[in-house]
């Protein structure tokens, strides 16, 4: 049949067919234990989303859950290991050269650096080490959010947020650099689907801006402006409060209303100068921060020419003091010596 047997009187033919029998059996169960480790390593995620579930269900079947609440259980932590995964995508960038970091950045998480408007014109390692803290939350519908000093960007499902309906690519919480809270629009939300965001505190952004003291410059810049638009609205409703005068609610009627043409013409008068001397105020805050930005240059240029006169001034005295100390020659000082 094709079979090869050794000799019965020859041991070296022996030894050798047993060698190679040791060889082929060995290569066998290597060929084995890598495919094995390829099928493990493939699935080891789904593994460990099996365990999970396994002690999800554990806790269902041990606590009696009703069939609402462990099908609510089950979905949670089904969604979770999507946000798991988006989660260890920050963890590779931060594995990345400096450069790599910058371009998979941009190209990842563009859509929401466009939405916030403070955030234009900072660098690019700004820009990567506020993406490295942010953090991904994951709602249940129907769960309440309570308004946190934190950007949020939906990534997946819908909410309503201070009446308003927010789904994948939007955001709210911009005026979290604000640090008076009465001029934060203090909103609040709740989640129709299960909800996927992704979110950067106060403190987070705090964190990266002592890293990186030219851009905190610039998000300081855009706090000032900020809360001068919002200050400006405050004290508008507070004086129209005062008056009478009422942009909502009960009284937009009687804010409608006047007794007769001249009032009307004047209340209308008074608004225009109102908008004029909101609108001065404005400018003179723009001016005002350009006066910074030519400070701050001019600055850094008295202190360039300041060291290169120092330097200028320490060659002037070592020169001096050459002349007033001239070195001796070796062979004069060794006739002196002697």
């Amino acid at each position: 049949y094709g079979d090869i047997t050794p000799m019965a009187y020859n041991r070296l033919e022996f030894v050798v067919v047993l060698l190679c029998m040791v060889c082929g059996g060995l290569t066998w169960a290597l060929i084995v234990a890598n495919v094995v480790s390829l099928i493990q390593d493939a699935n080891a995620k789904n593994a460990e989303a099996m365990q999970t579930m396994d002690v999800v269900n554990n806790m269902i079947k041990s606590h009696n859950l009703n069939k609402e609440l462990s099908s609510q259980c089950r979905d949670y932590f089904t969604k979770l290991g999507d946000l798991n995964q988006a989660s260890e995508a920050r963890k590779i960038i931060e594995k990345m050269s400096p450069m790599l970091q910058n371009v998979v950045t941009r190209a990842v998480y563009d859509d929401w650096i466009e939405d916030v408007w403070w955030l234009q014109g900072v660098s690019n390692g700004f820009l990567v080490h506020l993406v490295l803290r942010m953090e991904n939350t994951l709602y249940i519908p129907r769960e309440d959010i309570p308004d946190a000093r934190a950007v949020c960007f939906v990534m997946r499902g819908l909410v309503i947020w201070g009446g308003l309906l927010m789904r994948k690519g939007d955001s709210w919480g911009m005026d979290m650099i604000l640090n008076n809270n009465r001029l934060r629009k203090a909103n609040s939300g709740m989640a129709l689907t299960f909800l996927e965001t992704i979110m950067l505190k106060r403190h987070q952004l705090d964190m990266v801006m002592e890293e990186f003291p030219d851009d905190k410059a610039k998000i300081r810049r855009a706090q000032v402006n900020l809360a001068t638009i919002r200050g400006l609205i405050l004290k508008a409703k507070e004086i129209a409060k005062r008056e009478g005068l009422s942009f909502g609610g009960k009284k937009k009627a009687d804010f409608l209303r006047f007794d007769n043409k001249q009032q009307s013409d004047a209340r209308v008068d008074g608004i225009e100068e109102a908008s004029q001397e909101t609108r001065l105020i404005i400018s003179r805050v723009d001016i005002l921060m350009g006066c910074v930005e030519q400070c701050e240059t001019r600055v850094d240029h008295v202190f360039a020419y300041m060291n290169m006169a120092f330097v200028e001034l320490r060659g002037m005295l070592d020169a001096i003091h050459l002349a007033v100390n001239p070195p001796l020659d070796p062979s004069a000082a060794a006739a002196k010596d002697m």
